[in-house]
């Protein structure tokens, strides 16, 4: 039932009263009030700012393990670590792009051991400097177009060379 309805300019808006069993659930009325204090708002924040902090403070390893990957034979751990971690955390702080693409290079070298085929390291080379550009401009989102196709061609190149 709803307690309250306000009419500006023709549209409707009802206001309904939470439900009773909701209420229960939290700890009767005012519970919430309780529960998302100013203090523990605050220190939500912070566990946030740090994950954050330490995130982008990450990234000068992952680079480097990644532009290592670019110059020369592909040494697979460290790389396939690189995009675990970087998968791990980057779709939490909103980089679908970044994720996706740590995504693909991660699966793609999941069960790869030894070393690799010439076209094997084009793949991770592909790859790594996708990651590298993506990471540089710190590209929030899934990207546009040109991302998005992006990611079908790389999709195409771990499909043609397993």
């Amino acid at each position: 039932m709803p307690n309250n309805t306000v009419k500006p300019d023709a549209d409707t808006i009802v206001v309904y009263d939470a439900d009773a069993r909701l209420r229960e659930k939290v700890g009767g009325p005012g519970a919430l009030g309780k529960l998302f204090t100013l203090d523990r708002i605050q220190k939500s924040q912070r566990v946030i700012d740090d994950f954050k902090a330490g995130f982008f403070g990450e990234l000068g390893n992952h680079l480097h393990t990644l532009r290592q990957a670019c110059d020369g034979p592909v040494e697979i751990d460290p790389v396939r670590a690189s995009a675990r971690a970087l998968k791990s955390q980057a779709e939490s702080l909103g980089f679908d792009l970044l994720f996706a693409l740590s995504e693909g290079l991660y699966q793609y070298l999941e069960d790869k051991k030894g070393p690799l085929t010439s076209e094997q390291q084009l793949v991770v080379i592909k790859h790594a400097e996708s990651l590298i550009l993506t990471l540089e401009r710190q590209e929030r989102g899934k990207g546009g177009v040109t991302e998005q196709e992006l990611l079908q061609t790389l999709g195409l190149l771990r499909r043609k060379y397993p």
